[in-house]
């Protein structure tokens, strides 16, 4: 098992600056379709004190249940290795696995889990009581506090690791010169196979929660 690269989240501005970005776009997009197909007549939600009052609270009830799946998702796929943590920073949720090593389409479920269930969970509440509008709405703020975990599954799709580590400043992206399996096939699931001499390695786990300090990385990044 050889360690390839080192995603540093907190160090790198420029992929903050693209993640950044992403968020503005969808917010941005998300505003357009949803003004017009209000004024179209579309949706016919009823937008008064009430209806922002439910659209910020479905909003703010999504921040912990999103952290809730993503630490759900590291303890079912993970194995019984893994430690999972959570925790808050400059007004960020975070949940951590730090030090955990996974197979890399594992990892990529653990990071778009929650946009993809909870997101699904508010436009079905908000549908079921006929408010399609705020459903869109809550949708589109949740979906731009993604980017980062989507940003992450764009970075390990595109690369060659088998494996993804979670660490205290991001991920970490391994190559199994063995050739095993990148779904993790027989591997065991939480094991931290030998590394290739030569590497640096891995960052010890004391999880976004731990000993040394918590990661915001796939941490905020998970919020």
């Amino acid at each position: 098992m050889r360690r390839v690269a080192d995603i540093d989240l907190l160090d790198d501005e420029a992929l903050l600056t693209r993640m950044s970005w992403a968020s503005v776009m969808v917010v941005v997009v998300g505003a357009v379709v949803g003004v017009l197909a209000w004024a179209c007549g579309v949706w016919s939600d009823r937008v008064d004190l009430a209806w922002v009052a439910l659209v910020v609270a479905a909003s703010l009830v999504a921040l912990p249940v999103h952290e809730l799946v993503h630490g759900a998702l590291f303890k079912l796929l993970g194995g019984p290795k893994a430690h999972v943590s959570f925790g808050a920073r400059w007004g960020m949720l975070y949940t951590s696995a730090e030090g955990l090593i996974m197979p890399r389409r594992r990892f990529m479920v653990v990071l778009m889990g929650p946009a993809v269930l909870v997101t699904l969970a508010l436009v079905l509440v908000c549908d079921a009581l006929g408010l399609p509008l705020a459903a869109w709405v809550v949708a589109v703020l949740h979906l731009s506090g993604c980017t980062g975990d989507l940003g992450f599954v764009g970075i390990i799709h595109r690369s060659d690791a088998t494996f993804v580590q979670d660490t205290n400043k991001g991920i970490a992206l391994y190559v199994d010169d063995g050739g095993e399996s990148a779904d993790g096939g027989d591997e065991p699931e939480t094991s931290e196979p030998a590394l290739s001499t030569g590497t640096s390695e891995p960052a010890e786990s004391s999880l976004s929660t731990g000993t040394s300090e918590p990661s915001e990385s796939s941490k905020s990044l998970r919020g």
